[in-house]
């Protein structure tokens, strides 16, 4: 196997490991490690190796806005829910009668649109969220320093 396939298996193998075995909460924000990793092992019978010298810096975390809002169809559910059975039947099955023969939804009382948009405006939540901070690697293989 040449060399450039050995490595590319190397990687490959080391990238999935490290999917799933890496612990992201495990690293202190504002932190930065120096590593000099040596890899030495064998492929499909044949030695291999590398040396890895890296910067593992971790950013800090910051704070970032947050809003959350329903789905409209989550909202609807939770009105159709409060209806008896004949009346939810009546408007699933009318109201897209009425928007096709009409092309619009039927006329409501203003203080209904009003109400209903007082409604959606109040099931909105805002707040602040904390964002881990970046974690970034520069690294060099073989000897030297990292860049």
């Amino acid at each position: 196997m040449k060399e450039t396939q050995q490595m590319a298996v190397l990687w490959a193998a080391l990238e999935k490991t490290a999917a799933k075995e890496a612990r992201r909460d495990e690293l202190v924000a504002g932190a930065s490690h120096e590593l000099h990793v040596s890899l030495a092992g064998t492929i499909d019978g044949e030695t291999v190796g590398q040396i890895v010298r890296a910067t593992l810096s971790v950013g800090h975390d910051s704070q970032k806005a947050s809003s959350a809002a329903p789905k409209p169809a989550e909202v609807i559910a939770c009105v159709l829910d409060k209806l008896n059975e004949a009346t939810r039947e009546a408007i699933l099955s009318g109201l897209p009668k009425q928007f096709a023969a009409a092309g619009q939804l039927p006329d409501v009382p203003a203080s209904l649109v009003k109400a209903a948009s007082r409604l959606l405006g109040q099931l909105h939540n805002s707040g602040q969220i904390t964002q881990r901070g970046a974690v970034a690697c520069r690294y060099q293989l073989g000897a030297g320093n990292p860049p």
